[in-house]
């Protein structure tokens, strides 16, 4: 990652301010393994976007897409965290 990539400031809560330089350099440096963490969650943010036809047919199907915005809306606030 080079410095123009910005660091969301949830990595950053509760490190104290003298640590704060050491907590971003260490996931920056992290890109390998941040990478990951953002195919898969890419990979699930896809995998719950889709809705098959047969869903609707179920009475519990309101609930079931309640279910599927609530882990989409995490997942996507998580994802956001992945500089």
């Amino acid at each position: 990652m080079d410095s123009k990539h910005n660091l969301n400031s949830g990595w950053l809560i509760a490190i104290d301010p003298d640590k704060k330089a050491d907590v971003i350099s260490s996931i920056k440096s992290s890109t390998t393994a941040l990478r990951q963490l953002k195919l898969f969650l890419e990979h699930e943010i896809r995998m719950l976007d889709h809705t098959d036809s047969k869903d609707y047919e179920t009475p519990s199907w309101p609930y079931k897409q309640a279910d599927r915005l609530g882990q989409l809306r995490a997942l996507r606030k998580v994802l956001s965290l992945v500089p």
